[in-house]
């Protein structure tokens, strides 16, 4: 699992101010020292050893002080490095307002994350604590081997799933997905071909029937979508809904 966003942050700046914290204090028990040995010196009860000469005095100075430049160097990189789920950036997109399909070429306006970009992962978090990160992961454009009707093409959508949240979740994906053409025109994926195309589990498509559309918390799959569209249409964004809610990319 990835730690959220806003708790990677806040450990970054406790731990810069701590480290920031510890060079002041070094600095300020340095300041004390060399003012004790200014100060008037104690009775000398025993041998001494002799002081350091200037030249040496400066030479450990100036190792001190570039082995204390070399960790904060590497602290401020480690800290400041992106973290990443899947090889992918998380995407954490605004809200925005969009023509779903409905049944007999009907339209409705559901509220869905922005768009993200192709080589992001969404993260979705239901309300009963599952949560679910989905990545486009391939795009098989022309998808052979079926046969095609008319002026028509089958392209298929690998996406990987990877449940990070608490508990089961399914993960079929075709039921309520569509991809979108240059022109704004939306197609509805091809459930038959979803399911036997790539490794779809064989036997019921239902989670509830069939346990190998769950996914228990931590394992990850890949899942095909099937869209039948037409031959020269240019597809722009592809759209998912799941129990988690719903996902957009930028194709």
């Amino acid at each position: 699992m990835t730690m959220p966003a806003p708790a990677r942050r806040r450990a970054r700046r406790l731990t810069l101010f701590a480290v920031a914290a510890l060079a002041v204090g070094a600095v300020v028990v340095a300041r004390r020292r060399r003012s004790r040995v200014r100060g008037t010196p104690a009775p000398v009860t025993g041998p001494v050893r002799p002081a350091a000469s200037g030249p040496e005095r400066h030479l450990r100075r100036m190792a001190v002080g570039g082995a204390l430049a070399v960790v904060l160097s590497i602290l401020v990189v480690v800290l400041t490095r992106p973290g990443t789920d899947g090889g992918g950036r998380v995407a954490a997109p605004r809200l925005v307002s969009t023509p779903s399909p409905g049944p007999d070429g009907t339209y409705r306006i559901v509220t869905v994350p922005g768009p993200a970009a192709r080589d992001q992962t969404v993260a979705l978090t239901g309300v009963d604590g599952t949560r679910l990160h989905l990545a486009v992961k391939d795009i098989t454009d022309p998808l052979t081997g079926y046969q095609q009707l008319g002026e028509q093409r089958h392209v298929m959508v690998t996406v990987h799933l990877h449940n990070t949240g608490r508990g089961q979740v399914g993960s079929r994906l075709d039921a309520d997905a569509w991809v979108m053409d240059e022109h704004g025109v939306t197609h509805r994926a091809n459930g038959m071909l979803s399911l036997s195309a790539g490794d779809a589990p064989s036997g019921s498509a239902d989670p509830v029937v069939n346990p190998a559309w769950r996914l228990d918390p931590d394992w990850q799959v890949d899942r095909p979508i099937v869209f039948t569209v037409p031959a020269q249409a240019r597809l722009t964004r592809l759209h998912i809904t799941v129990p988690q809610g719903s996902a957009e990319w930028n194709l």
